[in-house]
């Protein structure tokens, strides 16, 4: 039985697991996941096709088929733990984009370290993998740095912007464009 001067329960602490499932759970994070899985495979293929001078060999190609789940794994993890799918992209700072300096230099050197270990670098090219680091800086920090650029811009302070939305603010600066003009 419940007594007035008791203390009564936390009720946002018991709740929380589920509020943490239903974070995990939100539509726009798995997008933001798959866009970041994307564009870790883009980075990682245009670093074997720049080591590799635009023609990948076929035995590297069958490599970098075989390194793709690895990489992407212990990348998407290490963003995890550096906190890079916290927050708003709108709201991007410069520590944002230490962290995700720091994670994909983290990310890369688990990387070279499981692989030393496992191959000791036979049949892969050490160079990838720095060139690697630098792609993965540039395309998901350079992702979220444009994400924040838009929503300065075009933002207006809204909450939400749509795709529609984006498109009829083109369409609109083009009809204030052509008024001008005549």
């Amino acid at each position: 039985m419940w007594h007035p001067n008791a203390v009564a329960p936390n009720w946002q602490q018991s709740y929380r697991p589920y509020r943490m499932l239903r974070k995990q759970l939100y539509p726009n994070l798995l997008f933001i996941h798959l866009l970041d899985a994307g564009l870790i495979i883009l980075s990682i293929y245009a670093s074997f096709l720049f080591r590799f001078e635009f023609d990948i060999p076929p035995y590297f190609a069958s490599k970098l088929l075989q390194l793709l789940p690895a990489v992407v794994g212990i990348k998407m993890t290490v963003f995890h733990f550096f906190d890079l799918y916290r927050g708003m992209w709108r709201y991007t700072s410069v520590n944002d984009l230490l962290n995700t300096i720091k994670a994909s230099l983290v990310s890369s050197l688990i990387l070279v370290t499981v692989i030393l270990l496992l191959t000791r670098f036979q049949g892969y090219s050490r160079a990838v993998f720095l060139i690697d680091s630098g792609f993965t800086i540039i395309l998901v920090g350079g992702l979220r740095l444009f994400i924040r650029f838009y929503f300065e811009k075009f933002g207006n302070g809204q909450p939400d912007i749509r795709f529609t939305d984006i498109l009829r603010q083109l369409s609109n600066r083009r009809r204030r464009r052509r008024k001008h003009l005549l």
